[in-house]
């Protein structure tokens, strides 16, 4: 259901690719509108929580990516690495 738009746009209707744009951005509009100033203060610093909460971060994409602003697709430590394998194929 996601990609339907991307799929449209792509296949060159552009007509309902634009009519999905304009009702998301009014939607999302609307959102912060009806959250107000310290609404979307919160909701922000809740997202910052969740990345930063180690019970949570597993289930975030700053488990991945890391919490910096700028995108770390790897680190040092095995443990920030959910893609490993802990030590399979290491020669010691």
């Amino acid at each position: 259901m996601i990609l339907v738009p991307v799929a449209l746009a792509i296949s060159g209707r552009y007509r309902p690719f634009l009519s999905w744009a304009v009702v998301c951005s009014v939607l999302g509009v609307l959102c912060l509108l009806a959250l107000g100033p310290s609404g979307v203060n919160n909701w922000w610093h809740t997202l910052e929580y969740g990345q930063t909460d180690t019970g949570q971060a597993h289930y975030t994409l700053a488990y991945v990516v890391g919490t910096d602003s700028r995108v770390t697709p790897w680190r040092d430590s095995r443990e920030s690495q959910p893609w490993s394998s802990h030590g399979a194929g290491e020669r010691t």
